[in-house]
């Protein structure tokens, strides 16, 4: 059984979308999943090219893509598709050569991401927000990992005045933890108290020096 053949059986069995075009791009075969995601009936695709589906930005890329899947054989990227109506899909296209005989033969395998990368952006917009919104806020604002250390995850640029560090200096306790300006004699005492305050669910609050950059006692 042929490469070809083999592959017939896969796609006549699968539940995501596929095309199978040649090396120039020229559709060659589709199933109605893909249909269904793109809006055209069977017979627009086949004979038609990449172009009609693929956006402005990703026509520009055909060429570059289609060289690296000849050269390695197979390629997963994210592109944008426009759909009949006009409106734009996000989907990762899982490309394989299955012939290189003649015009070749190329299966894409594309599953429609449109919804997650929209949450993905929502997410990142909003963390965007939340970050703008704390580096506003008077002190250091930080979110750290529950541990000796206190490792900081993020650090609001008001770090910089209260401390004398650059918030990047206590991320991931690249250049110092932050458990380490806390004066000696309170170290214990505040980790026994974060404790006690994340066993019962409650606030934290504790006033104690800290050692700054420039080596100046400061309260915090």
């Amino acid at each position: 059984m042929g490469k070809e053949d083999k592959y017939k059986i896969i796609v006549e069995n699968i539940n995501d979308a596929y095309i199978i075009h040649d090396f120039k791009g020229r559709i060659l075969d589709t199933n109605q999943i893909n249909c269904d995601l793109l809006g055209y009936e069977k017979e627009e695709l086949i004979g038609s090219y990449l172009s009609l589906i693929d956006s402005e930005k990703d026509r520009k890329k055909i060429k570059e893509r289609m060289e690296r899947l000849i050269d390695e054989g197979s390629l997963l990227f994210e592109a944008l598709q426009v759909r009949k109506d006009g409106r734009v899909v996000v989907v990762e296209i899982s490309a394989k050569v299955i012939s290189y005989s003649g015009d070749g033969k190329v299966i894409g395998f594309s599953r429609d991401i449109t919804g997650r990368k929209h949450m993905e952006e929502e997410l990142n917009e909003s963390e965007r927000r939340h970050r703008t919104l704390l580096s506003n806020i008077d002190g250091m604002v930080y979110r750290c990992k529950y541990d000796v250390y206190y490792t900081m995850e993020f650090v609001s640029k008001g770090c910089k005045e209260l401390t004398g560090y650059d918030p990047e200096d206590f991320i991931d306790n690249k250049t110092i933890d932050f458990n380490s300006i806390i004066k000696k004699e309170f170290q214990d005492d505040i980790w026994k108290k974060w404790n006690e305050a994340a066993k019962h669910k409650t606030k934290f609050e504790f006033e104690y020096p800290i050692t700054t950059k420039d080596n100046k006692e400061k309260w915090v």
